[in-house]
């Protein structure tokens, strides 16, 4: 058994989506030169975007510092990815959804984005090709085995060097429901773009690593896009919104998939309540299981640095403490007085 295997990467279950296969409805299907013209459009437009100055790359490194230990209490995400058959039935329960809503996704003109980015691109995609927007990571990808590293290692905090020489690797696994649903939708002619957050000087393994475990990729890795970058971005902005809206404006956007909320909008490094507040304002609350689609990922993401850096108290911002973010709840036996110990060899007297 590889040191892999031992850390994490383990077998998911095969699922096979075989609903999409009998939906009876043909989607229009995009000339071989005509689509490759729009997808070329989407290269442009991301492209465009200005590139700061000094691109920092860093150094592949195993070694983290002292300061980036991790506490004993901070493994419960990652173990739950990991090990928990709750874990693999949520990830199918997603893509079978995903694969049940697909028919009426395909029909519906309007375009899968927030509020705000249909306000720019606009609301209706009518006319042009279907497309299917996707994150990569702890969306289509297991990394189980990064975080079981990184857990052995005691970080503490994301680091991106630590990141690069596991993506070198390419030892990432395909979750199996996303790469059975992603390959029938684009059989049926809808191009999916991959969208992420890594750095464009890991497009070599990160398109090897999904051509490897079966994902439609575009020759040259053409459906994939990296992190953009924006004015005053020192290592390129985590904003996925521009990216997205290049692709709205060749394709119809029908749905969204991410483990983050920045997978589905745009400013999401606000305080938890702000959150809440951001998706009913990009009506978020009417897309969730329809065209929006969020795998679980207790590990990390824009939800923890949310936690730390809002708070009103001494806690260190760059920091989560996982005990002074759990939320009392209402009870009214909490305030009532203590009861008296029973003394009558009943079962609440003996313990």
């Amino acid at each position: 058994m590889s040191a892999l295997a031992i850390f994490g990467v383990r077998m998911r279950p095969v699922l096979l989506v075989s609903l999409l296969f009998v939906l009876t409805a043909c989607v229009p299907r995009t000339k071989p030169d005509a689509l490759a013209l729009r997808i070329s459009a989407v290269r442009d437009c991301v492209a465009a975007a200005p590139a700061p100055a000094n691109y920092p790359i860093p150094a592949c490194s195993y070694q983290p510092s002292a300061e980036t230990f991790l506490p004993k209490n901070g493994t419960m995400g990652a173990v739950w990815l990991q090990q928990a058959i709750e874990s693999d039935a949520t990830i199918q329960s997603v893509y079978q959804g995903a694969a049940a809503q697909l028919e009426a996704a395909l029909k519906d003109p309007s375009q899968a984005l927030a509020l705000s980015e249909q306000t720019k691109v606009g609301a209706t995609g009518k006319g042009k090709p279907a497309a299917i927007i996707v994150d990569i990571d702890e969306t289509i990808l297991d990394n189980d085995a990064f975080n079981a590293r990184g857990l052995r290692n005691r970080l503490t905090t994301f680091n991106e060097a630590y990141f690069e020489c596991w993506g070198d690797e390419k030892k990432a696994k395909a979750y199996p429901a996303a790469r059975e649903f992603l390959t029938a939708a684009a059989k049926r002619g809808v191009t999916v773009f991959f969208v992420t957050n890594r750095r464009e000087d890991q497009r070599a393994p990160v398109v090897q690593t999904l051509i490897a475990e079966g994902f439609p990729v575009l020759d040259g890795g053409a459906n994939v896009i990296f992190r953009g970058f924006g004015a005053g971005e020192k290592d390129g902005s985590k904003e996925k919104g521009p990216r997205r809206m290049c692709v709205a404006q060749q394709f119809r956007v029908a749905m969204l998939f991410g483990d983050n909320l920045g997978d589905f909008v745009d400013g999401v490094d606000v305080s938890p309540q702000q959150r809440v507040d951001l998706v009913k304002t990009e009506q978020g609350d009417t897309q969730w299981g329809r065209r929006w689609f969020m795998l679980p990922n207790p590990a990390y993401g824009s939800w923890v640095s949310a936690l730390a850096k809002f708070r009103n108290d001494d806690q260190d911002p760059t920091k989560f403490d996982r005990e002074r973010n759990i939320e009392t709840w209402v009870d009214d036996q909490l305030d009532a007085p203590p009861a008296e110990p029973k003394t009558d060899g009943s079962f609440e007297s003996k313990h």
